[in-house]
């Protein structure tokens, strides 16, 4: 009884993702996105912390980690690392 080796293809390690706007090299071609993690952990924290923070202070909360963000990934163009 002979036992079958199957061919397998593995991806590079260095295969690369686009993460936050840059490619970011990710082991096995791993997916994924910082958004979604970011807004993942908004609304944890949103329903941990609800009791203690208005909807205001957490709308503001919200609206600076996505300008913060938006101001990262427009900082880190190849034009603007030129300057």
């Amino acid at each position: 009884m002979s036992i079958r080796q199957r061919s397998t293809t593995y991806r590079p390690i260095s295969s690369r993702v686009r993460l936050g706007g840059s490619a970011v090299p990710v082991a096995g071609g791993l997916q994924l996105s910082l958004f979604a993690v970011l807004l993942l952990a908004t609304v944890g924290l949103a329903f941990r912390a609800h009791m203690y923070v208005g909807l205001s202070e957490l709308a503001a909360i919200v609206g600076a980690l996505l300008y913060t963000v938006r101001t990262a990934r427009a900082s880190n163009t190849p034009e603007s690392r030129l300057r």
